[in-house]
């Protein structure tokens, strides 16, 4: 994977793994302002999504936030969704250390 001292000296800190952090999929709108692409299957597929990321994926953070402001189109982040997943993002760099080991969070913003 790391195969040469450059990419090592890049992406490794005291010799162990960079801290990644994923910020899983929003709760999108299907309801009020339907898309045709997002329904309740698309929420099936959302959750789906999340449990096997939560089953497959154990040595990272994540971010969940629920019934976050989107445009009216019910799919996109609109600015004030965007700027509270970027604050969430900062709020935990803030407080992650590289030998704080895992940790997984979750939030339900509400509207």
């Amino acid at each position: 994977m790391f195969n040469d001292l450059e990419d090592r000296k890049k992406y490794f800190v005291n010799n162990t793994l960079p801290t990644f952090i994923y910020v899983l999929p929003v709760n999108f709108d299907y309801e009020e302002n339907a898309s045709i692409i997002f329904d309740e299957e698309s929420e099936k597929n959302r959750q789906l999504v999340i449990s096997n990321f939560f089953n497959y994926i154990s040595n990272a953070y994540s971010i969940i936030i629920n019934n976050i402001s989107l445009f009216n189109d019910g799919i996109h982040l609109d600015y004030e969704g965007h700027k509270k997943i970027a604050f969430k993002v900062k709020e935990l760099l803030e407080n992650v250390k590289q030998e704080d080991g895992i940790m997984q969070t979750s939030e339900t913003v509400k509207n």
